[in-house]
C-alpha cells in the first residue's frame, strides 16, 4: 500500500463490490496497521457510492450509518472527546462499506449468523435452511422457500402462505421476526391469520402436516384468528405455556422480560396448559376473560376484562387501563423503538389510564407531563423519567 489515495480508491471499489480477492486482502492488511487513517472515505462519499450500487437500498444504508452515529453522539457527550467522535464516524463509514459490499445483503437476503452481523431492526424471515431475508412492509411479490419453490406471496404488510396439499415427512419451518417499532401479519397455510406486535417472533410450518396438531411457537405478542379444523387442533407454544384451540380469536402476550403470560379470549374457547401432554391440568377460558400465567409460582389467574383494551394495538392504538407506569413504559419502548430510563422509582408502581391513536411518542410524553406532572428529558434515543 503506497499512499492514502490508493486505499481510498480501493474502498470505493469495495463499496461497489468491484474488488478482486487480492485487493480485498490489501484492504484488510491496511486496516490492521492504519487504524486512524485519512485514507478511509468520508461517510458522505460512502453513502453516495451506496446509492449508485444495486446491493443496498438507500434507506438501509442511511439506517446503518445513523444508528452508529447516534451511539457516537452519546459517547461523545459523556467523554467530550473529538477523537471518540472521529473513531465512531470512521466505524460508521466502514460498516456501511462492508455491508454494501455484500457481507450482509444479497438482493433482499441476509446470511445467517456465522461471522455475520444480524440486522435487528428490520422485519426478517428465516427459512428452514437458516437463510434470512429482509422483509419490507411496503413490498410485494412471491415468497420462496429454501429450495426456491413458491410457497406464498407478500402483499405489503402481510405474507400469505398457500397449502400445497402434500403430506411431507420433513416439515419445513419459517420464523418471522418483527422488531420494536414495527408490526406485521402472516396468513398460515391453513388460513389462520396472525397479527404480530412489535418485538415479536413466530415460528411456523410452511405447510401444516396432514396429521396431528397444528403447532406454532410465539415470543412476544400476537393476535390469532384461527381457522377452524376440528380434526387438527391448533396449539401456540410459548416458553412456559401452551394454548390449545380449535377455531377462535384471542390475544397472547408472552414477552420474555415480563413476569406474566397473558391470554385474552375474544371469541371461541381456549385451554391454557403448562404441558400440552397433560391437558387435564389445564384451565379453560371463555370469551371476555383473561388468563394470566405467573411465571414465578406457575399459577394461572382468571379475570373478566374488556377485550378491546388488549387488542387495540392491532389498529395502531395504545390503550392503558389501570396499568402501572412501569408497564406503560415497556409498551412505549416496544411501540416506538426507544429506550426509557426510569429514575423516579416512586412512579413505577402507580397506575394510570390513557388512550392514544397513532400519536408520536413526543405527544404521548407531553400528555403524561401535562396531565400527571411527570417530568422527562430526551438524550438521543434515550428518554429519561426524572
Amino acid at each position: 500500500m503506497k499512499d492514502h489515495k490508493n486505499i481510498r480508491g480501493l474502498f470505493k471499489k469495495y463499496s461497489l463490490g468491484q474488488c478482486s480477492p487480492e485487493e480485498i486482502a490489501e484492504i484488510v492488511a491496511y486496516l490492521k496497521t492504519h487504524k486512524h487513517s485519512e485514507g478511509i472515505p468520508s461517510v458522505d462519499e460512502v453513502l453516495a457510492l451506496l446509492r449508485e450500487s444495486p446491493r443496498m437500498e438507500e434507506s438501509a444504508a442511511d439506517h446503518v450509518y445513523n444508528r452508529i452515529r447516534k451511539n457516537a453522539e452519546v459517547i461523545e457527550r459523556r467523554k467530550a472527546g473529538k477523537q471518540v467522535r472521529r473513531k465512531y464516524y470512521m466505524a460508521a463509514a466502514m460498516a456501511v462499506v462492508l455491508i454494501s459490499a455484500g457481507s450482509l445483503f444479497f438482493g433482499s437476503s441476509l446470511l445467517k449468523k456465522d461471522g455475520v452481523i444480524e440486522v435487528r431492526e428490520e422485519i426478517t424471515l428465516e427459512l428452514d435452511n437458516g437463510q434470512i431475508k429482509v422483509i419490507k412492509s411496503e413490498g410485494s411479490g412471491e415468497v420462496h422457500n429454501a429450495s426456491g419453490d413458491v410457497v406464498g406471496k407478500q402483499d405489503k404488510n402481510r405474507i400469505s402462505y398457500v397449502a400445497n396439499g402434500k403430506s411431507e415427512k420433513h416439515i419445513s419451518y419459517n420464523t418471522l421476526k418483527v422488531p420494536y417499532g414495527k408490526r406485521f401479519d402472516v396468513e398460515l397455510s391453513d388460513g389462520t391469520v396472525v397479527y404480530l406486535n412489535s418485538g415479536s417472533s413466530l415460528k411456523y410450518p410452511e405447510n401444516f402436516p396432514g396429521e396431528g396438531r397444528r403447532e406454532v411457537e410465539l415470543t412476544g405478542e400476537a393476535f390469532f384468528e384461527v381457522a377452524e379444523d376440528k380434526e387438527h387442533s391448533f396449539v401456540v407454544n410459548t416458553k412456559e405455556l401452551n394454548v390449545k384451540v380449535f377455531g377462535t380469536r384471542f390475544n397472547i402476550s408472552a414477552y420474555p422480560e415480563d413476569d406474566l403470560t397473558d391470554v385474552v379470549l375474544v371469541e371461541g374457547s381456549v385451554g391454557m396448559y403448562e404441558d400440552i401432554r397433560h391437558t387435564e391440568k389445564g384451565i379453560m377460558l371463555t370469551p371476555g376473560h383473561k388468563g394470566s400465567f405467573h411465571r414465578n409460582d406457575k399459577n394461572i389467574e382468571i379475570s373478566a376484562v374488556e377485550t378491546s383494551v388488549y387488542t387495540s394495538w392491532i389498529g395502531g392504538e395504545l390503550v392503558f387501563r389501570n396499568m402501572t407506569f412501569e408497564n406503560i413504559l415497556k409498551k412505549l419502548e416496544r411501540q416506538y423503538n426507544v429506550d426509557i430510563t426510569m429514575k423516579n422509582r416512586t412512579l413505577a408502581g402507580e397506575e394510570f389510564n390513557a388512550s392514544f391513536d397513532r400519536e408520536p411518542v413526543e405527544e404521548v410524553l407531553e400528555y403524561f407531563k401535562m396531565t400527571y406532572g411527570i417530568r422527562y428529558t430526551v438524550e438521543g434515543d434515550n428518554i429519561i423519567i426524572n
